[in-house]
């Protein structure tokens, strides 16, 4: 089974490090980091270009070097006292989150995907022709679009669904729905504000707010684009269709310019960190 760990440094995300039955495979970061958001043992050959980093050994020396050390008098005590019988460097590792007492970086474990998914007007007729969606009919659009988000998302995952839905009656819209994987989060868009909040509800989705939202300190998550005046955060919108806005502090989720399909979270986020670096310069 494959996971995967976010790897911080401070506050920003840095790159990822993946496992294949618990254990660490591969160590990918960003460009453009700093010597001291690298992992140490990496940073020379970071610094040569590399940046996908697949050599075990040396992925769990530095996930050791991030460990109390195997010779501590008290060990054997540590060890119980974090449910472990005998020295596990990535057991050790995971349970502190990679965390050291000399610097900022840690992990986290990927626990369920977060997209972001806007403006898929279902069961509006004129849409097709007024995106220019490769589609033959409604029907086909709707099957289209239901196989590709059911593709990429799992049943545990959280979507975002940044608004105008669906035009169809309520019948329709909760068959359509109901076929639709993860835990979903409306955001009304212009087109959905007419019906009330019990009628989302009833339809199929989880939460309904017609307010944007915060979501982890980074993003602000709207149908409509926000002014952005605090340039430390990024808006993910939808309401536009094709006409993405020329900003590195908006980020464009409609259906039409992602191939009809959602926007994990995680890349956003990586994207956004990149976009910010080069804008500094």
């Amino acid at each position: 089974m494959t996971e995967r760990y976010l790897i911080h440094s401070n506050r920003d995300y840095i790159g990822v490090l993946i496992t294949e039955d618990d254990v660490p495979v591969k160590i990918e970061l960003l460009d453009g980091l700093t010597e001291a958001s690298v992992p140490a043992l990496l940073y020379y050959q970071y610094k040569e270009g590399q940046r996908v980093f697949d050599d075990s050994e040396q992925i769990m020396e530095w996930v050791e070097s991030r460990c109390f050390d195997r010779g501590r008098m008290n060990l054997d005590e540590i060890l119980a006292d974090m449910g472990l019988k005998e020295y596990d460097a990535w057991q050790i590792f995971k349970k502190m989150k990679g965390r050291m007492t000399n610097d900022k970086l840690r992990i986290q474990k990927e626990e369920k995907k977060h997209w972001v998914y806007s403006d898929q007007h279902f069961h509006h007729k004129r849409i097709i022709e007024m995106s220019q969606r490769p589609f033959e009919d409604l029907q086909h659009m709707e099957t289209e679009m239901i196989k590709r988000y059911n593709a990429l998302v799992d049943k545990d995952d959280i979507v975002y669904w940044l608004g105008d839905v669906s035009f169809a009656n309520k019948a329709i819209t909760q068959d359509i729905i109901s076929q639709m994987h993860g835990y979903k989060i409306l955001i009304l868009g212009n087109h959905d504000w007419h019906k009330p909040r019990q009628w989302w509800l009833d339809v199929g989705f989880h939460e309904v707010t017609k307010y944007p939202i915060v979501v982890r300190k980074l993003f602000i998550l709207s149908h409509q684009p926000m002014p952005m005046n605090d340039l430390t955060y990024l808006n993910i919108h939808g309401h536009v269709h094709h006409d993405t806005l020329d900003s590195i502090f908006h980020f464009n989720a409609c259906v039409e310019v992602h191939d009809y399909k959602p926007v994990l979270l995680n890349k956003i986020e990586k994207d956004f960190y990149e976009r910010k670096k080069k804008f500094k310069r």
